[in-house]
């Protein structure tokens, strides 16, 4: 229904299961049965049944019932044991993580200094390394060098008259910054 809607539309019924309208082709795959009688006429049907059968081309049923199998474990077998060891191990792994919750400062300024630390501030360097694509990369203020979070937070002429008034409005001297640490 939700991938192929242009043949969902010319099915009679609706409320039918995929077993309904797939079987066995006889090479171990799987294929449309007769019951699904369905002309495709447009390009986009014609398009959208040659998807449905590529799929199933792929489809390898060995016949046997279906089970759940609990991988964090050699037996196979999901227990609260087994997750609870996951954790343990996930917990005993070495952290390269330089930022520090602070209890007293609030939870939003800790997560966006916890995603910063991670590169996971949307800024125009970060959204280029997955792939997005933007016009330009550069700080759109200064338009000087690419928006990095180094460049946008510590660098940027901008940014420094931003902390200055920060500074000055806190009574704090101006302490001398050279990375986002």
């Amino acid at each position: 229904m939700d991938r192929w809607p242009g043949l969902y539309s010319k099915e009679v019924i609706r409320n039918c299961v995929v077993r309904d309208r797939i079987q066995p082709d006889g090479s171990e795959g799987m294929g449309l049965n007769n019951n699904w009688r369905i002309e495709a006429t447009t390009v986009e049907s014609i398009s959208e049944m040659q998807d449905v059968q590529e799929m199933l081309s792929k489809v390898c049923f060995s016949g046997g019932k279906d089970n759940w199998v609990w991988e964090a474990d050699s037996s196979g077998v999901f227990s609260v044991a087994s997750v609870k060891k996951l954790l343990q191990l996930g917990r005993n792994l070495q952290s390269n993580n330089e930022m520090r919750w602070a209890s007293w400062v609030p939870i939003k300024v800790n997560i966006f200094m916890w995603r910063l630390e991670k590169d996971r501030i949307s800024i125009r360097l970060a959204l280029l390394k997955r792939n997005i694509s933007i016009p330009d990369s550069s700080f759109p203020l200064c338009e000087a060098t690419p928006e990095s979070a180094w460049h946008l937070f510590v660098h940027c002429g901008y940014s420094f008259g931003v902390w200055q008034t920060v500074w000055s409005w806190c009574r704090i001297a101006q302490p001398m910054v050279s990375n986002i640490h």
